[in-house]
């Protein structure tokens, strides 16, 4: 069930070459705490890629990850297309 959802957009994050490369296979809890020094800019880098805030991203929440993260893109997605 994971593989059908892994290449998904939900689970997809757009990085510029650097970072990408820095994040390689890490997982992303662990990229996050290295690449931002505190709490307060790692919850910032959440926000502006529309990453849920109040959820741990291990694979025990990907389920959860996922569904909240499809939820903010597409609420994101309606406010800049003037959908409501």
């Amino acid at each position: 069930e994971y593989s059908e959802l892994c290449n998904q957009l939900p689970n997809l994050q757009l990085l510029h070459a650097t970072p990408n490369m820095e994040k390689g296979t890490a997982m992303p809890e662990d990229w996050l705490k290295q690449s931002y020094p505190n709490q307060q800019q790692v919850n910032l880098h959440k926000q502006l890629n529309l990453i849920p805030v109040d959820i741990t991203l291990s694979l025990d929440n990907f389920k959860d990850f996922f569904n909240e993260r499809s939820l903010l893109i597409r609420s994101n997605l309606n406010r800049i297309l003037d959908l409501n």
